[in-house]
């Protein structure tokens, strides 16, 4: 858990340094991947950088099994997209290892997806 800390720590002093996110919308990104991180390790058995997205559309399932809010629900895709943006972008040495297993790898694109989307494209 304490690697998970100390990378929301530098994630959140990423954002406030290069979008100067207000203090309650980092609190809100903290709080939101902290609680993912902790079902991610007492679920999955896993830390932040070892997720895949099964992990995340697992946690979805569970966050609207428990009737999360529109905009929780929103601001938990922006958080969780920001972060994998991020570790992408500034830890070259995960998304090398992520290469080799790119089809498990969460990536932005299939954060930002809606379910249906995918159907109507394979359907058309």
């Amino acid at each position: 858990m304490a690697a998970d800390d100390a990378l929301l720590d530098q994630f959140c002093d990423a954002l406030w340094l290069e979008d100067g996110l207000s203090r309650n919308t980092l609190e809100s990104y903290r709080r939101d991947l902290r609680l993912f991180a902790v079902w991610l390790s007492a679920e999955r058995g896993k830390t932040l950088l070892d997720a895949e997205r099964v992990d995340l559309l697992g946690y979805l399932a569970h966050k609207f099994q428990r009737r999360a809010k529109p905009r929780s629900a929103a601001r938990l895709l922006s958080s969780l997209k920001r972060l994998y943006q991020y570790l992408l972008r500034e830890r070259p040495s995960s998304s090398q290892s992520a290469s080799q297993n790119s089809s498990r790898r969460p990536s932005s694109a299939a954060i930002n997806r809606r379910p249906d989307s995918r159907d109507a494209a394979t359907s058309a």
